[in-house]
């Protein structure tokens, strides 16, 4: 017995769209920006604009800075000011991101990375215009005003490029991707150091390289609005079904927390605050010191100041691919710190070519910066990631507004205003952070079992440990550095025994939702607060794909599937269900137990239950509130047993809650269990009035299993269309043939083929990458 003429025209409908459905079409964008699970499976085409665009965003920012640095001689003549008050004007650019990048995540949070980086950059263009005019009419005031403004938005647009790539290249390709930021971003310094005097001389007006630097963040303001229209034109070509209107929940954030960060993070962050203040400060006053102390012109010493920005420029990835095959970060920052050293001899009290020392300054520019910013990725657990790095900006920041201050005064109190005194102040630092370096390796050997030297396979397992450790915090609704409860009275659960085989553990609260779960429910809940859901695997593809055309027939168009790995969330959200997918570790009955907890009434279906009438779901849900003790309906075999093909649970009642405890609890003692094993042993364990007064079986007419339906043929023989047939009488190909023998078939195979071959080249660069 087949489906309706009415219904087989609807499924080869909904077929049809299926056929034609491009591979790349994801379904959900959010009223500012993509979502971030659209960005990271966009199109590549998609992708290589918005990697080209977002990492010239900061561009302009950089070229500014660098070109100041190159004119502090032109500066202090034309501005009538000396050394201090240059490194007052130096500093000012960090000195207002000594805090504020701390707070840059919530800025993204409220305006979105879309407005958030125009914001930022038009902020940049303010300063970089108000610096432009300061350098025109000779006025010190705004010039520090023009370069505090500039730096509120350098600051913030060098931490959104960050976040931004993160969620275009979270699946694959992210180093790649932070590489090439890294590489734009030192080439774009390497440029404004190079051509600040050259074009100050053959304009014959110094302004001009301000001007040139108003130009440059012009432009990258321009590609800010490319990346806008990149999205835009996304959200254009992937526009949902339904539109998300409930607010994600907002993780709580104890400040107390960052106290108890291990001690070899500070040890870092010192190291950092250290270097970072060397190294940036040295670029601020290189080209004049090559002046200086090698008699060069402005124009020369440019050139061979703008060698200390070569290196990083083609290094830092490829250094970066390196520490992530073989470890050894620390053994790299320890080398980074050598030629810084032997950098600043050469440069400070030798007459060797002044682009010797350049190279190996740069060379330690490149080795340095990497080695802890990845450093950091594997001390901090990952809900402390967004604060730690926070911290790390603005440490830097505060490093270097204070060394530069210092330098200017140091410098005017050196006889000549030479850079002797600079030069020492700069070494002495640096032996400092090599010690403390030396101390770094020592504390990580000790305490995290080498973990920051160690090479890809061992440093893989030893991540491991440490993140399944921060899994098993969050299951109990804590995080890493958060305080133990102790002499804890358990107020959160309750012990129940009412004549079960075993205790059940019923929890009052469960673990907070994930924001991509949370919003997934939020899309997919119907108004009545059911929720039609199914769990299923990569190898289950072809089945599920037959599902999804039935329900969709049936004129359900919101239902959520549960993915047990990540292949199968990969394929359905190339085929377009990406909105309709999530990934989940935990079992079937830990699912459903989570969403009876989040106050919805869950329709489990399994995926070879075949819903072949409309509104079968507003049936369910009648039956289910019309009489008050009905808590779950389940369907059975005709004889004794219920089956997991089809579970439907009522909402917010403690029954079903000591229900879904004690299920859980049996399948963690045996997770091979299928879901139908797993209710049957949970029900036979109840006492027979709480069994009799709120479970409720479906009939087998208009519930039929495959033995019944294809077999028997009882369908035919009452002239009764059943709501659905669960096809469980068969397995494998056996099962595929008794549906294409029913026309019940729905499946293009050859359009999953394609969309196989997709997953398995992204799951091979993945292997690769890692």
């Amino acid at each position: 017995m087949s489906v309706t003429k009415a219904d087989r025209t609807k499924i080869n409908d909904i077929n049809d769209q299926l056929d034609t459905t491009l591979p790349s079409e994801t379904e959900s964008m959010d009223e500012n920006e993509a979502q971030d699970s659209v960005l990271a499976n966009a199109p590549w085409q998609y992708k290589m604009i918005a990697l080209i665009a977002v990492n010239t965003l900061s561009i302009g920012a950089h070229f500014s800075v660098s070109s100041l640095s190159a004119m502090k001689s032109q500066i202090k003549s034309n501005l009538h000011i000396d050394n201090t008050k240059y490194g007052v004007i130096s500093s000012s650019v960090y000195t207002v991101n000594t805090i504020f990048t701390i707070f840059g995540g919530m800025f993204i949070d409220y305006f979105g990375s879309i407005w958030g980086t125009l914001a930022a950059n038009l902020v940049v263009v303010i300063g970089a215009l108000l610096a432009g005019l300061a350098a025109q009419y000779n006025s010190y005031g705004l010039m520090v005003a023009g370069r505090l403004i500039f730096g509120l938005g350098a600051g913030l647009i060098v931490t959104m490029q960050e976040s931004i790539l993160s969620k275009w290249f979270r699946n694959h390709n992210l180093a790649i991707a932070m590489g090439m930021e890294l590489s734009i971003s030192r080439l774009s310094s390497f440029l404004g150091t190079l051509t600040a005097n050259p074009i100050a001389v053959r304009t014959g007006n110094w302004v001009w390289a301000f001007w040139l630097s108003l130009i440059m963040c012009c432009f990258s303001f321009l590609t800010n609005i490319i990346y806008v229209l990149v999205v835009r034109r996304l959200h254009t070509d992937t526009q949902p079904q339904q539109s998300v209107t409930f607010s994600k929940p907002k993780k709580k954030f104890d400040w107390r927390c960052v106290l108890r960060f291990p001690m070899i993070y500070w040890q870092i962050l010192l190291i950092e605050f250290i270097y970072t203040a060397v190294w940036t400060s040295f670029l601020s006053i290189s080209t004049e010191f090559v002046q200086i102390h090698f008699g060069s012109d402005a124009v020369l010493a440019g050139y061979n100041a703008s060698a200390s920005q070569t290196v990083p420029i083609i290094a830092t990835p490829l250094i970066g691919i390196l520490m992530d095959l073989y470890g050894g970060r620390v053994t790299v920052l320890l080398l980074s710190s050598v030629f810084l050293i032997l950098s600043t001899v050469l440069l400070g009290w030798t007459y060797v070519n002044a682009v010797v020392g350049m190279v190996f300054y740069s060379i330690s520019l490149a080795f340095g910066p990497v080695s802890m910013i990845t450093s950091i990725g594997m001390v901090l657990p990952g809900d402390y990631m967004g604060t730690g790095m926070g911290l790390y900006k603005s440490s830097s920041n505060i490093g270097v507004a204070i060394l530069d201050i210092v330098i200017g005064v140091v410098q005017d109190h050196t006889k000549n205003q030479a850079y002797t005194g600079v030069m020492i102040l700069f070494l002495v630092v640096a032996c400092i952070g090599f010690f403390l370096i030396i101390l770094l390796w020592a504390i990580q050997y000790l305490f995290l079992d080498n973990l920051l030297e160690t090479g890809r396979k061992r440093r893989i397992a030893l991540m491991q440990e440490r993140s399944q450790a921060e899994i098993e915090l969050r299951n109990q609704g804590l995080d890493t550095y958060q305080e133990p409860i102790d002499n804890c009275s358990c107020t959160n659960m309750t012990y129940v025994e009412h004549g079960e085989r075993q205790p059940i553990v019923v929890p009052e609260t469960l673990t907070p939702l994930t924001p991509e779960l949370h919003q997934r429910l939020q899309t997919n809940r119907l108004a009545n607060d059911d929720i039609l859901i199914t769990i299923a695997g990569y190898d289950d593809r072809y089945e599920l794909y037959n599902w999804i055309a039935f329900i969709k027939a049936a004129q359900e168009t919101r239902f959520l599937i549960f993915c047990t790995d990540q292949a199968l969330y990969q394929h359905l959200a190339l085929a377009g269900y990406e909105e309709q997918a999530i990934v989940t570790e935990r079992s079937a009955a830990a699912v459903l137990q989570q969403l009876v907890y989040l106050d919805l009434n869950p329709l489990m279906l399994d995926i070879h239950q075949l819903m072949l009438q409309p509104r079968t779901l507003e049936y369910l849900s009648t039956m289910i509130h019309v009489r008050w003790d009905t808590q779950l309906i389940a369907a059975h075999d005709g004889k004794s047993k219920v089956h997991g093909g089809l579970i439907y649970l009522m909402r917010d009642s403690y029954p079903v809650k000591r229900l879904m405890a004690l299920a859980v609890q049996i399948q963690a003692e045996d997770p091979e269990l299928v879901l139908d094993k797993v209710f049957y042993q949970a029900l036979n364990q109840f006492p027979i009035d709480t069994k009799a007064g709120f479970v409720l079986l479906l009939d087998t007419v208009h519930f039929m299993d495959g033995e019944n339906y294809f077999e028997r043929g009882l369908s035919s023989s009452v002239e009764i269309e059943p709501f659905m047939v669960y096809v469980n009488h068969k397995v494998g190909r056996e099962r595929i043939e008794i549906l294409k023998k029913y026309d019940m078939w729905l499946v293009d195979e050859e359009y999953v083929e394609q969309l196989d071959v997709q997953i398995n080249t992204t799951l091979d660069e993945i292997k690769l990458t890692e």
